[in-house]
């Protein structure tokens, strides 16, 4: 590098940092608006009737959080999976090692509704957490490859509308200049030029299957977006669930009525509870997408059925 290229080099630097560490701040402020969006989708969609429906549907709502990952859907243009898409597989299906916890306070405590909820916002954190650590990990090659190419880019157009240089030749000098100014720019933003960089990490990275179709602005109209969203995510699954729910409640009462009709010897046992004969599995599909339960992972309807027997089958 010669000598008079350093003090390029060094504002390059501090501005692919500097965009580094905007991105940082529009992945944490994107999944806080995902995490509250979550939450807020729980609540909108009518739960079922039947205390027990209840906990199924929370519990595989938390089992497999591709619903709320559902604004993430649109690959790439060359057909490979998103950085958001990828940040999405992360979370998986069912529950592993990284939910030991929360698994072993569930089913230590009695069956209820309101301890499902409760679950199901500790399960909803975590993820959050995962897909943001994922999108972090992603930053410095999305900026060096996208960001920061798209950046400059815009505040080069911008020097060339200030200066109206429209038929005049392009000297080294100016380009010198153009770039300097460009460099400062960036590292001193405006509110309006931070809120349209803002915009495009949005639109590209944190959310790429979501801001396509048009401009949001702002925080508010953004969590409006995306609660609506998700309540149509949870809307369309929770039907599919409904079905899945009374065939298997119909399993149940034919299991138990063939029972009810047999004699058990005197001092025999009884039998086991038909729901771990003829166990529930909920499979929940949200804009296509079902994600696979991950290796050595308990299900939705296995850890139900710990927690109210203690056992998951017969």
């Amino acid at each position: 590098m010669a000598p008079n290229d350093a003090p390029e080099f060094d504002r390059q630097e501090k501005v692919s940092g500097k965009l580094e560490d905007l991105t940082e701040q529009f992945i944490t402020d994107g999944i806080q608006e995902w995490s509250l969006a979550t939450a807020s989708a729980i609540t909108s969609v009518p739960l079922p009737q039947e205390e027990e429906s209840i906990v199924y549907w929370l519990i595989a709502l938390a089992g497999n959080m591709a619903w709320a990952g559902t604004v993430f859907m649109r690959p790439l243009a060359n057909g490979l999976p998103s950085p958001a898409q990828k940040a999405i597989s992360v979370i998986g299906a069912g529950f592993g090692s990284d939910t030991v916890r929360q698994v072993k306070n569930l089913v230590t405590s009695a069956p209820s509704p309101d301890r499902a909820k409760e679950f199901f916002a500790e399960i909803s954190a975590i993820r959050a957490d995962q897909m943001e650590k994922s999108l972090v990990e992603g930053t410095s090659r999305w900026v060096r490859d996208d960001f920061y190419p798209w950046a400059t880019r815009r505040m080069r157009d911008d020097w060339w509308r200030r200066n109206n240089h429209e038929g005049i030749k392009v000297t080294s000098e100016m380009e010198k200049q153009r770039e300097q100014w460009i460099n400062e720019h960036i590292l001193n933003l405006s509110a309006i030029d931070k809120n349209a960089l803002r915009h495009y990490a949005y639109k590209e990275y944190v959310f790429p299957g979501f801001f396509y179709a048009g401009k949001i602005e702002g925080g508010a109209q953004m969590r409006r977006e995306l609660l609506a969203k998700m309540v149509k995510a949870v809307s369309e699954s929770f039907d599919e669930y409904k079905t899945q729910y009374e065939q298997w409640q119909f399993r149940v009462r034919r299991v138990e009525e063939a029972d009810s009709r047999r004699r058990l010897a005197p001092g025999a046992p009884g039998f086991p509870p038909a729901e771990l004969r003829v166990p529930f599995e909920p499979t929940l599909t949200f804009a296509g997408l079902s994600l696979a339960t991950g290796k050595d992972s308990i299900t939705a309807g296995q850890l139900v059925r710990r927690w109210k027997y203690g056992r998951d089958s017969a």
